[in-house]
């Protein structure tokens, strides 16, 4: 959109930028929004799956018959997978095979960088 010499005046005052930088702002064409919308999905990934997404998608496989006793509650800061069990004994028996599961999960696109499991219940 094109404006008049004293609408950019306005623009250039409002922004708090000089006129001849606002004139030559003036004079180019706007960036397509898909390009800025493909630009920002490829800078942040937004057409790959999460790692929560990923977990979510393969918890019957990394806890197999278990899975339908436990679920996850999220990733914290320190890149621990927070669990939530429904008992005492199925706390102690996915701590026991701690290590099997969590280099399952580090198999998993995504999951890499998941460190520990904390279980919770």
């Amino acid at each position: 959109m094109s404006f008049d010499h004293k609408q950019n005046q306005i623009i250039a005052n409002f922004l708090g930028i000089p006129l001849h930088e606002r004139s030559a702002a003036n004079s180019k064409e706007p960036n397509p929004l898909s390009d800025i919308l493909d630009q920002v999905r490829d800078t942040y990934g937004f057409d790959q799956p999460s790692a929560e997404q990923m977990l979510v998608d393969n918890w019957a496989d990394i806890f197999g018959t278990l899975s339908e006793r436990c679920f996850p509650v999220r990733i914290n800061q320190k890149k621990t997978l927070v669990v939530s069990v429904a008992n005492p004994t199925l706390r102690s028996e996915i701590t026991f095979q701690k290590a099997l599961y969590l280099k399952k999960i580090n198999s998993l696109m995504q999951c890499s960088t998941i460190k520990d499991i904390n279980i919770i219940g």
